[in-house]
């Protein structure tokens, strides 16, 4: 997952987190994938276990929800 995720990512620009369109990302430390209305996502390898941690921060606790659903879907197709 740590290579197949950074590939699918650099091979297919996000656009959308499911509806949501994507403003810009950021590769700062991790991927942080930044919707409109200050809604972001954030996409995060441990550099010390085999952990992808992901984050999000959402204007609702259901849109947060769907979010994280989303990026489970994502980095967890093709596995």
């Amino acid at each position: 997952m740590r290579i197949a995720v950074p590939r699918r990512l650099e091979a297919e620009p996000l656009t959308h987190v499911g509806p949501y369109p994507v403003v810009s990302v950021s590769h700062l430390d991790g991927t942080k994938i930044l919707l409109e209305n200050d809604n972001w996502a954030l996409l995060r390898f441990s550099g010390t276990e085999p952990v992808l941690r992901m984050f999000v921060e959402a204007d609702s606790p259901e849109k947060a929800e769907e979010l994280l659903d989303w990026l489970k879907g994502f980095v967890t197709a093709g596995v």
